[in-house]
């Protein structure tokens, strides 16, 4: 067999077998669904070395394509996801290559190297965004290595991606969109979404009135200090990948309007009013293969960028001791509007504004936002 390391004798082996003739003939071996990638078939030429460790693993996997085929083949290997959005705002998303014996290992990195004897090709000047010499080497066939990686969230097609129909309210209680039969948004926070739970802290707040009393067998005395209460708090974080970085980086984009807000409705297991959005970042990167831009003058290449978009919550889990249902449905009695009082710190009770007399229906302290609409296109049904 073969040296692996050897292109040159792995090229004339293919040869020899009549391998390269298949690919050119039909354009696949035993990879079905992937026409222009072509599975290693020579025995022993990719040793089945896995990696595998308690925080993870990798899996190494051999394909083959013609160098006409190679831009698809990378795209087809890598997976892809388009600028333009469906008419729900949702993604049209191209998966990665799954490894055969391996399905949870998906692509997320790939080497080409070129094999057989290269060819001189050249290209228009035109082409060029900076200098560079108008060729360059182009060879028969391409071999790319391909590492496999378990990823920490669901990997789903596009027609596994649920709409729902959202009934959600303004902060003045209108419902948005109503006698529509609510806003349809994409299930996109069920697919390349990282949930993580983070550090849990108390905060210990002062009361701004009362006095504690010290007891002391039997006996009571003032003691001068204002009551202290505790607020536990902790943090969860989520994290969107491989998303268009416009989603974050237009003007109109949610994740601004929802800063600052609790939750509106039950959100990964959170009832609604327990989680605050505190920040929102995204790492923008460029795509593997970027896209082309058609111009008055023609196409060119595209410079949108995909992102990995990374939410940062503060969660409070607390309930009220007795109910509350404000008229305007957009204010939240739970979560972050529930303080508890300094005679008995058990006791969480929604809070509002003040006013003469005391109104439930006053505003509260923190304004609510449906979430579920931050992974929507922000460009589908805008809020204004």
């Amino acid at each position: 067999m073969p040296d692996p390391t050897d292109l040159e004798e792995l090229f004339e082996d293919l040869t020899e077998e009549g391998l390269l003739d298949e690919i050119e003939e039909d354009g696949e071996l035993g990879l079905e669904g992937y026409e222009d990638v072509i599975a290693d078939a020579v025995d022993d030429v990719q040793p089945g070395e896995m990696t595998f460790a308690p925080d993870g693993g990798s899996v190494p996997g051999t394909y083959y394509t013609r160098a006409h085929n190679l831009t698809d083949a990378i795209l087809r290997i890598l997976g892809d996801v388009e600028f333009e959005t469906t008419t729900a705002g949702g993604l049209r998303r191209t998966l990665p290559l799954a490894h055969p014996q391996r399905p949870s290992y998906v692509a997320v990195k790939a080497r080409a190297r070129g094999m057989g004897e290269a060819r001189l090709a050249w290209v228009e000047a035109s082409d060029f965004e900076g200098n560079s010499v108008a060729a360059y080497g182009e060879y028969p066939l391409y071999k790319i290595d391909v590492s496999f990686q378990q990823p920490p969230y669901a990997i789903l097609s596009d027609d596994a991606i649920d709409l729902e129909a959202l009934h959600w309210f303004e902060d003045d209680g209108t419902e948005f969109g109503a006698g529509l039969g609510g806003e349809i948004v994409p299930a996109e926070w069920t697919r390349y979404v990282y949930a993580q739970k983070g550090k849990s802290v108390t905060q210990i707040v002062t009361a701004q009135g009362g006095q504690l009393v010290l007891h002391d067998d039997g006996e009571t005395r003032a003691f001068n200090a204002m009551p202290s209460m505790r607020l536990p708090t902790g943090t969860f974080t989520l994290t969107w990948f491989r998303v268009p970085y416009r989603f974050f980086l237009d003007a109109k984009n949610r994740f601004d309007r929802a800063l600052g807000r609790i939750n509106q409705s039950e959100f990964f297991g959170y009832e609604e009013g327990q989680l605050y959005l505190d920040s929102v970042e995204a790492t923008p990167y460029c795509p593997p293969i970027p896209g082309w831009d058609l111009g008055v003058l023609g196409f060119t290449r595209s410079t949108e960028q995909h992102a990995d978009i990374r939410m940062t919550f503060h969660t409070r889990v607390q309930t009220a001791a007795h109910e509350v249902t404000p008229s305007n449905p957009s204010f939240i009695a739970n979560g972050f509007n529930l303080y508890p009082t300094a005679a008995d710190p058990s006791r969480w009770l929604y809070a509002t504004t003040s006013s003469t007399p005391p109104d439930p229906d006053n505003p509260p302290v923190f304004l609510s936002y449906e979430m579920r609409r931050l992974f929507k296109d922000p460009l589908v049904d805008p809020e204004d």
